[in-house]
């Protein structure tokens, strides 16, 4: 198992959130299967990143069962 962290950690909610949550790859192709939120609300997500007053807002990572 790999276990990584991202080093992008500043910024608004959206950001973030849409990576997750939106139906296409960042290269324009689509999502297959499609992300699903299976527990929270991603606008609350937002609204709670955007109202964090540090420096860094969030922290992101991957858990990869496969190189």
């Amino acid at each position: 198992m790999i276990v990584g962290f991202s080093r992008h950690s500043k910024g608004g909610g959206s950001g973030p959130v849409n990576y997750l949550t939106q139906a296409t790859n960042p290269d324009g192709s689509a999502r297959t299967p499609l992300p699903e939120v299976a527990r929270g609300d991603a606008a609350l997500m937002r609204m709670l990143i955007d109202a964090v007053p540090f420096e860094r807002t969030y922290t992101s990572g991957v858990l990869s069962f496969a190189p």
